[in-house]
């Protein structure tokens, strides 16, 4: 992380992350998250503190994902899952898994219910959750 002035920039921290490929800051910037190979980590701007290390993924997160009111993270992996985050309580809150699937992009809309997903093959699945529950799959 740096910081930016007029004449220079200068180094603010440094994270022990190898091989990051994945960082998403949220939509208010005060969070981003880091995809650590299979391990979501989230991060405060602010004080550049670890906030949660949230692991679900088989395999590696390829793409990290806000929801619009920034209370929750979506992510897709090369295992075939989707996972949805609370940032709040660290916890996931919804799954979606197709093993023998490789994501490589997931969206969120604004309505923070509906998701889509975009696999290797570049076909979009439509994936609507409410509280957890997954109720359609397009």
């Amino acid at each position: 992380m740096y910081t930016v002035l007029i004449n220079d920039i200068r180094e603010l921290k440094e994270w022990p992350i190898r091989m990051c490929k994945e960082l998403r800051f949220s939509n208010g910037g005060h969070l981003f998250a880091v995809a650590n190979g299979n391990i979501l980590q989230t991060y405060s701007t602010s004080t550049l503190e670890n906030i949660s290390s949230m692991k679900g993924h088989s395999n590696k997160i390829k793409r990290i994902t806000w929801t619009q009111d920034d209370y929750k993270v979506i992510t897709a992996g090369a295992d075939g899952a989707i996972y949805e985050w609370d940032i709040q309580s660290c916890k996931r809150t919804a799954d979606v898994v197709e093993r023998g699937i490789q994501l490589i992009s997931v969206v969120v809309a604004p309505d923070n219910k509906t998701h889509f997903a975009v696999n290797a093959n570049k076909f979009i699945k439509e994936i609507q959750i409410y509280e957890g529950m997954v109720y359609h799959q397009h």
